[in-house]
Order: C-alpha cells, then structure tokens, then sequence
C-alpha cells in the first residue's frame, strides 16, 4: 500500500501488492483521495484490509517524509537481517545529512524526515518498500555514495 500526500496538491494514493514491492517496483496506479487527515489516514484501512505495509511520502513545505507502518500488516513477519538492514541505512541517511535525526527505524513505524526532493522520497519509500518484503538490493542502491 503506497501513499503520498502533498499539501500544495491533492492527496495521492497508490496501490501495489506485496510482489511488486519486493521487485522494488513503484507506485503504478495513483487514486485521488481526501480526508480530513492529509490523506494519509485514507490509505491505512486499506491497507489493513490487505493485510500490507503502508508506504507513504508526505509534502511538508520543500521537504518531503518518507512514512512506513507495519501495524497495518499485523500477520506480516520480517527478518532481524532485515532490520538490521532498514536501521544502517537510516545511520548512512543521517550521516549523509539526507534526513533529520528525529528520523525513526522501526521497528514497526518508519519515518524518513526532510527529504529533500519529491524523486529521491519516492526512491526511499520504494526502496523501504521493498526491504519490508525481503528484498534489501533497492535499499542498497538507494544509499548515498561517499564523496
């Protein structure tokens, strides 16, 4: 379950299954929604139904949030490595200085502050995505590089 919201324009919200997340795929096929939350409430009962990880990147002024949460995906496991993995990427984002530090790691709410750009927020979404799935390689790519 992808969402994004962004206050200069109408809440959007993606649908994807679990497949296309371990591919490490993006968001296919945007539905408006709005609500009284941002939008980003909109897309979590869905995602309960389908019983899936919510993936969604929020407008805040220039920068962008990247937002995971698991408690939509109660029957879903996901490896220690797995973990492991989501938490040094988060310490390579913040050393990089691509997040703020009040960034969160899990273990079942991501959250990815000041992004700076919609593109990179929507590689990071897709790439934690993913990760959530089992599949770490988009997460790996996503990494900035040293310079």
């Amino acid at each position: 379950m992808w969402g994004r919201v962004d206050d200069r324009a109408a809440p959007r919200a993606w649908h994807d299954d679990p497949h296309a997340a371990a591919a490490g795929s993006l968001p296919r096929r945007p539905h408006s929604r709005r609500d009284g939350h941002g939008g980003l409430q909109s897309g979590v009962p869905a995602a309960k139904e389908q019983d899936a990880v919510f993936v969604a990147i929020e407008s805040l002024g220039e920068h962008w949030t990247v937002k995971a949460d698991m408690i939509t995906a109660p029957q879903h496991a996901v490896a220690d490595s797995v973990y492991d993995a989501v938490r040094a990427a988060v310490i390579q984002l913040l050393r990089a200085g691509e997040i703020r530090s009040d960034s969160s790691a899990g273990p079942v709410y991501f959250v990815l502050h000041d992004v700076a750009e919609e593109g990179r927020a929507c590689e990071l979404a897709a790439a934690l995505h993913a990760a959530l799935y089992g599949n770490l390689a988009p997460l790996a790519r996503a990494m900035p590089t040293a310079s």
